[in-house]
């Protein structure tokens, strides 16, 4: 992942300040910026974004930098799945296989939890995840319970198939 990790720690403190879950403007910067007002625009893929000194931002990773006083190793993940909450508290460095593990619910899914699937062959449930079949089930019940435990051994976070 290629992050635009160019805003300093001391830069990050000038201009902003963090209120709660919110990046604020601590003083203006440009004609449409005043004092106090939310930093950031939403992007298109849902994440606030900053444009400080004419480069785009994350502002999630600004505010690790302001509270930490440096960048991520890594990527950050948002915990709660909400991707304008940045409050310091709701975010955790993960890798590509920890953000996989905390996704909310596919739109397409029709069992109403991840991993569990109506196979038409067999008229069951099947429970898999990351090609591993962990069983087929007649109750959806069952197979949700056996989804649960296979995720909790697996190292899923527990907002995994949150509803959207």
């Amino acid at each position: 992942m290629n992050f635009n990790d160019s805003v300093s720690y001391e830069r990050a403190h000038e201009l902003f300040e963090m209120k709660g879950d919110t990046l604020l403007w601590k003083k203006p910067s440009g004609n449409r910026v005043k004092k106090g007002m939310r930093a950031g625009h939403m992007s298109t893929n849902g994440y606030l974004r900053v444009t400080v000194d004419s480069v785009d931002n994350t502002v999630h990773r600004i505010v690790w930098l302001m509270h930490y006083g440096s960048y991520p190793s890594n990527e950050l993940d948002h915990e709660d799945g909400n991707k304008v909450n940045n409050h310091i508290s709701n975010l955790r460095l993960s890798d590509r296989d920890d953000q996989l593990k905390n996704m909310p619910l596919q739109s397409n899914n029709k069992s109403g939890y991840p991993g569990v699937y109506l196979r038409s062959d067999t008229n069951k449930y099947e429970v898999k995840i990351m090609h591993t079949s962990y069983g087929c089930f007649s109750k959806l019940e069952d197979a949700i319970v056996r989804a649960k435990e296979a995720h909790k051994s697996l190292g899923y976070h527990t907002n995994h198939g949150r509803k959207q």
